[in-house]
């Protein structure tokens, strides 16, 4: 999906999720009332009700999602700019030939750090706890230190 699509999506599946709601509002309205009746539940209605609640439980994690689809996007695009800051610095610290050395003296922290922030990051946001911009924490994390590196190997 087009990022300039996700707006009119989000929108129409809001509009989909009131109509729900309504709808589970009567069904529960039913149920309420048959039950002062003395009713019992028809497995009919009891479904109904449980497949609305789900279909409202989907469509809620859908926007949500959808939301923070334009955050991933540019937050995994700057990953790379992310990288070759803190690659840059630590290549000119430790320029030695052997460049398996230096390689994993940044993937190990990359794979320590920034990873296990990305998927902290997208748990917590595409299920509604942080805001989307958490997408940029592995970013921010990695940036923070390769500027610091550089701005040291710039004076010295």
């Amino acid at each position: 999906m087009a990022t300039a699509d996700i707006p009119e999506r989000i929108a129409e599946l809001q509009n989909e999720q009131a109509r729900l709601r309504s709808q589970l509002r009567q069904l529960e309205r039913l149920r309420a009332a048959n039950k002062a009746l003395g009713v019992f539940e028809s497995p009919q209605d009891a479904a109904s009700i449980a497949a609305k609640t789900a279909q409202i439980a989907d469509n809620t994690e859908l926007i949500l999602r959808l939301r923070t689809e334009p955050y991933r996007r540019w937050s995994n695009g700057f990953t790379c700019l992310c990288f070759a800051l803190i690659g840059t610095p630590v290549a000119m610290l430790w320029r030695h030939a052997d460049v398996l050395t230096n390689f994993l003296r940044l993937f190990l922290p990359i794979l320590a750090v920034y990873y296990p922030l990305l998927m902290f990051g997208d748990k917590l946001s595409t299920s509604g706890v942080l805001p989307p911009i958490s997408f940029w924490m592995g970013n921010v994390v990695l940036a923070i230190p390769a500027i610091l590196l550089l701005r040291w190997i710039i004076r010295h």
